[in-house]
């Protein structure tokens, strides 16, 4: 069983990903070609946010290969979710990337801005994305934006709870997004 696999070896990689669920993409896909899949999903997930950056044009591809690029994503948050609480010896679970509770949010001086943010990061994909950068360019923002986002927040909820005026959502947002921009330029 290969998501038995992945939990039992805490391989929680693109790749791990990508076999777990590589039969259903051919079951969608027929035309589906596994030669830099994941360098083309990666291609598609830097579209959403930065069309100009990519290599591969997009325009044209059929709707099931659009469909399995969005299914892969999918499959990715989910199993990228779990690894979060893994206890597995990656950043990614060491300081995982987790943004406000449903109280925190409901404490926000404005709610709707933090709101956005976070429609605009998972619409996007911009996590999977990032993953998929490290694994497949061995560009790593993640990591550093999962200690960043971390350590931001555990300060600034001490603050937060010492009654200093923190806007949490701004903490969150800024920390999870101040680098986003440069998976725009790495290849500069």
């Amino acid at each position: 069983n290969k998501l038995l696999s992945i939990v039992e070896n805490k391989d929680y990689s693109c790749q791990a990903v990508y076999s777990l669920c590589q039969d259903i993409l051919v079951d969608l896909d027929e035309k589906h070609n596994p030669i830099d899949w994941l360098y083309q999903v990666y291609q598609f997930a830097l579209s959403k946010s930065f069309p100009e950056a990519v290599d591969l044009s997009f325009e044209n591809i059929s709707d099931n290969c659009r469909k399995t690029f969005l299914l892969y994503l999918e499959f990715l948050r989910v199993i990228s979710e779990f690894q979060k609480s893994s206890g597995d010896s990656t950043f990614h679970s060491r300081y995982p990337l987790n943004f406000l509770t449903s109280e925190e949010k409901s404490k926000l001086e404005n709610p709707a801005e933090y709101k956005r943010f976070l429609k605009v990061f998972n619409d996007e994909y911009i996590y999977e994305m990032m993953k998929l950068s490290q694994e497949v360019l061995n560009y790593n923002t993640l990591d550093h934006i999962c200690g960043v986002n971390w350590i931001a927040l555990f300060i600034g909820r001490q603050l937060y709870s010492l009654g200093l005026p923190v806007d949490l959502g701004r903490v969150s947002g800024t920390a999870a997004g101040h680098d986003v921009g440069k998976i725009r330029v790495q290849k500069c």
